[in-house]
């Protein structure tokens, strides 16, 4: 079993339910953790990079939660080997004092 990991992959994307978040793209930061055999093919940790973005630009989710469950499901049917997947994403700057978001896991 092999993982390969995304950490701290930063770009902007309209994401949450306050009316400030859905008129204005905010900085966001996800990290991923793929298992999969490599001996059932290799996982693009690019294509991986390109397919999470344009997820979570185009689908513009108000809910971090909704995003990593997505982007989970997308990542699996896009590469059929992964046996198991991480997300975190996180939103850092709609509050001051603190960083904010979801982490999801599966198994498959």
């Amino acid at each position: 079993m092999i993982k390969i990991f995304i950490e701290n992959l930063k770009f902007k994307t309209v994401i949450g339910i306050l009316e400030k978040e859905r008129k204005t793209e905010q900085q966001v930061v996800l990290d991923i953790e793929i298992s999969y055999d490599p001996k059932e093919g290799f996982v693009d940790y690019a294509l991986v990079c390109e397919i999470s973005k344009n997820l979570l630009r185009s689908e513009k989710f108000e809910l971090v939660e909704e995003a990593v469950i997505s982007l989970a499901a997308e990542l699996k049917e896009r590469f059929d080997q992964i046996s198991s997947i991480e997300i975190s994403l996180k939103k850092i700057e709609i509050l001051r004092d603190c960083v904010v978001g979801a982490t999801y896991s599966k198994t498959y």
